[in-house]
Order: C-alpha cells, then structure tokens, then sequence
C-alpha cells in the first residue's frame, strides 16, 4: 500500500486515540440482555441455601432497591445462563450493572465478584444458573466507587455479551503506546494529545519520539487499509522493534488486596470482601498464568475456610502451585503503637501457625502496607517470630519529613535487624505507565544498587483486587518475556509479576550495599491513633 508523508506528526497521537475509540466501539460483538429475579432485602447477610427458600421475582433496569445511602443488608439475585453458541465459546461475559459488592455463586460456591473494577467475567460455556449475593454498600472507593443515593441502590441491567478479543488484545496495545507517547512527549516538555487549541511542532521531539509517531502513523494507514488483524501485525512489529533498553528499571508487580477487617464496615462485611475478593483472583490466575497474588492476615484464611470451604480449597491449591504467596506473619495486620509488645509477640505466634498449615512453613515477611508508624521494638520482635523481611507503604504518607531510603536494614535498639522494602507509591498501586509505574521508580532511593522496586498492584477493600486492565498493561511491560529475549517498550520500565518472597531473594543479595536505619520508623500523620 501507498503511504502518505504526515508532515504535522503533532496530530499523530490525536490520530492514534481515535484509532483506539474505533477499535472500542468493536469489543463486544453482541449483546443479550438477561432476565434477572431478586429476593427481598434481608437484614443481614443470609447463606445461598437459605436464600433458595426465598420468593424471588423479576427485576427490570432502573429499579431502586435498598436503604437510603446503602447498609449493611443484602440482596440475592437469580440469573439463567443459556448454553454458547458454537462460534461464541469462550468469549461469552456476563456484565452485571447493579451499585452495590456481589459475589456470584456458580453450582453452590462463590466464582467470581462484580464491582467498579469487575464489571464483567467470561462466563462457562454450558448453561447455568448463576446466585449474586449482593451487599446494599459499595466501599471500594480506591477505584472509583460512588456513594448509594438517598434512592437506595439502583439495578442497571445483566448482560451476555460476547467479546471480539482481535480487538480486545488491540484496544491494549494501543493503550501502552498511547500512555508511553504522553510519557515522552512530556519528558520532551511537548504537548500530547490535546482537545481543541495550538499544538506547537515537534521540533525538540527525541529521536525514539519521532520513530513512535512515524510507525503509529503507517499502522492507522494499515488499519483503514486492512483492517483489524493488519493493524494488530503492525503493532507487534512495532513492539518488537522497540524493547525496552537494558538498562531500564523493574517493576515486581504483587496483585495483593488489602482489606481492612474492621474500618468502613463490621467485620463480618469484611470476611464477605475476603470471599469476594478471592473468588475474583482465582478467576484471573485462569485467564493470565503469570499473574502472582499476594495475601497476609491468616484470620481472613480462617474466615474463607469457615464461609466457603471450597473456596479455600482451591486457594490452597493456587498456593501449592506458586501463584498464590501466603504470608505476612501475624494474625491480622497490626496497629504497633497501642497493642503491647505481649499482644504483638500472641498475634505472631497465632498467624505464623497458621501460615505454616498453609505453606509448610512460617512467614520470612512481615507485610505491613498501612499501619500507623511502627515501633522500634518491632525488629526484635519479628526476629524472635521467624521474621526477616519487612515490607510497608505508609511512611511515603509522612507530612513534613520524608524517609531517606526505600530499601534498607531496619535495626531495632537490641540490634535485632530486618531487611526492609518502603514502597514509594501507595498500598493500592495500578500499571498505568506515568503514575503507577514510572514514578515510583523515580521515588526509589536505591535504584543505584538495585534498580527494582516491589509494587503492590491492586483495588483492595471493596475493590475486589487486581483486575483484566492491570493483567493486561503488565503483558505489554514486559511481564511474559522470555528468558534472553527483550521486552517491555523503549523509554519505559520493565514490569514482572512476583512474589514478594522472590523479590526480597534477590534484594538479599545485595544486602551489604544497602543502608542502615536503627530506630523508630515515626509517620508524621495519623498521629495519635
């Protein structure tokens, strides 16, 4: 085909996102909408078998439902699933519209969660009937959840839809070289893609900006020309020829779930997140095989095995595999400044037995994302429990003085010491390109000795964990590499699934290049919790 010369390559990255909006507009292929029946609003949560007994009746879109400004009530839901067909297996999603934290049931046991960040879940072929068990509350709001109107919650509609995944796979490709272009083009202090205005010519554009732009022009000239599957060739020459460069830094992507077991809700709210949560995380380790789960607090373990044993079952059977990594510890995690070093010592005592039962063997890491300042006693006591990892988020919180370093050896007054990771972003971290991954690399004051930093990649509470988006961000960061081969994208870190146990293997290595901090670890802020 005959390529037109695009003399104005400051329209190029407009161009490109209209190619994505086209290519959006093509995801599903169709669409069904579903009959759905609903019981009445219990006052509490009830079992599915209790709520079999229920009389159920038909619910329509845009129904409200529930108390004014959301509760601690439930709600179970009935849909009926038909059976695929031929051209359609394994492409087929259920997308659930409805405010509010479901859990769906397929054949008695959770399978999936639907929240702001789980909108939709590739469905079995075969025909079912699927139970949502649906909390009057929507908490999640590390991603975006609203509050529930004075109206109650408001019931959208539930859908069969089938998914074109040509341009699923495009639509993200298109995402990563979009996010890198606007990365930089703002490197290169130019304008990215702009609304309506002056965009000033490229003229101090580097030399791998301009070869993005010339080679996402000619691959929107083949996707008029030839379509979709053209188009997605062109993009994969296009990202194999730009890998990134060895030198750039890693992100060790850990999905994790932080869940509060008592904050915005009681705790028996907080054990419905666990099982919600873990349902969710199961389903996408089908989907993604590299993707690796993080998760601590022994007690919400207990509460999965006492809710839904077979849920835990197959959790114990991710962690047989490697996908899984139990950890962390202690019981649940702690505050440190109220509870007595007693109370600490009992609460690692019971976690690190249970951890055993799961693993085999007690926790080297104590995992502490978002606590309130941390004693100085605590590496005493983690070397007493087993403990010589320590990982955190929190000090990145403090108001006036900012911690000087990322990763360290953390000594206690007795000189008991742990080797520590300080994340430099949050404890509920995305893999968007500009904020969820170059920066906190830029943040990590040892990237001098090893250029790596632990990520915890999630939508914890009530966000249901980790979701598609981030799988798929991380596969075009480098996550499914091969050994000896280059990945990820020129002028952007490298991302990798891991454990935390891994990661602090290879810190380990470099531990006698690493600083030394003896003393309080002091949060300028939550003072006086």
């Amino acid at each position: 085909m005959t390529h037109v010369r695009n003399p104005l390559p400051q329209l190029v990255p407009q161009r490109v996102a209209k190619a994505k909006q086209r290519v959006d507009a093509g995801l599903w292929e169709r669409r069904e909408e579903l009959a759905v029946t609903g019981g009445p609003v219990n006052s509490g949560p009830i079992p599915l078998a209790e709520a079999k007994r229920q009389r159920f009746v038909a619910v329509k879109a845009g129904e409200h439902f529930g108390p004014a400004g959301g509760g601690w009530q439930s709600r179970w839901f009935r849909v009926e699933v038909p059976v695929a067909k031929a051209a359609e297996r394994g492409r087929r999603h259920l997308c659930w519209a409805c405010e509010g934290e479901a859990t769906a049931y397929l054949d008695g046991e959770p399978w999936a969660g639907f929240d702001p960040s789980h909108r939709s879940h590739l469905l079995p072929d075969r025909a079912c009937t699927l139970w949502l068990d649906l909390g009057t509350y929507q908490t999640g709001i590390w991603c975006g959840a609203g509050p529930i109107s004075s109206y109650g919650l408001r019931f959208d509609g539930c859908s069969l839809a089938v998914r074109d995944e040509l341009a699923w796979d495009v639509s993200w490709d298109l995402d990563a070289f979009i996010q890198l272009i606007g990365h930089l083009l703002k490197e290169d202090e130019l304008s990215g893609v702009g609304g309506f205005g002056h965009l000033a010519p490229y003229e101090s554009a580097s030399p791998l900006v301009r070869r993005l732009l010339h080679q996402l022009d000619r691959a929107v000239d083949v996707y008029n020309a030839d379509g979709l599957p053209a188009f997605k060739q062109a993009l994969a020459a296009l990202a194999t020829a730009l890998p990134a460069e060895a030198w750039q830094p890693v992100a060790a992507l850990c999905g994790h779930a932080h869940i509060d077991l008592v904050w915005l809700w009681p705790e028996v709210e907080a054990e419905r997140k666990g099982v919600h949560t873990f349902a969710t995380q199961l389903r996408l380790m089908e989907r993604y095989p590299e993707f690796r789960f993080v998760q601590s607090q022994p007690a919400l373990y207990r509460a999965i095995e006492r809710r839904a044993p077979a849920l835990a079952k197959r959790v114990q059977a991710a962690i047989s595999r490697g996908q899984w990594e139990a950890m962390g510890g202690f019981e649940a995690e702690p505050d440190n400044q109220l509870p007595s070093g007693e109370a600490l010592a009992r609460s690692l005592v019971l976690g690190q037995r249970k951890l055993a039962e799961l693993t085999g063997e007690i926790s080297r890491i104590c995992w502490l994302p978002d606590v309130f300042g941390y004693a100085t006693c605590l590496p005493q006591i983690l070397r007493l429990g087993g403990v010589d990892r320590f990982y955190t988020t929190k000090m990145t919180w403090s108001a006036i003085t900012k911690f000087p370093y990322n990763s360290f050896v953390w000594r206690g007054h007795d000189g008991s010491e742990v080797l520590a990771h300080l994340c430099p972003t949050g404890y509920n971290g995305d893999v968007a390109l500009a904020g969820g991954l170059i920066d906190p690399l830029r943040g990590h004051r040892q990237s001098g000795v090893h250029a790596e930093t632990l990520l915890g990649t999630v939508f914890g509470d009530g966000g249901g964990g980790v979701s598609e988006a981030m799988c798929e961000r991380a596969r075009r960061l480098g996550s499914l590499t091969k050994p000896g081969k280059p990945g990820g994208l020129a002028g952007a870190p490298r991302a990798r699934w891991s454990t935390a146990g891994d990661f602090f293997d290879r810190l380990d290595k470099l531990r006698p290049e690493l600083p030394v901090y003896q003393g309080e670890l002091y949060l300028e802020y939550h003072r006086g919790t």
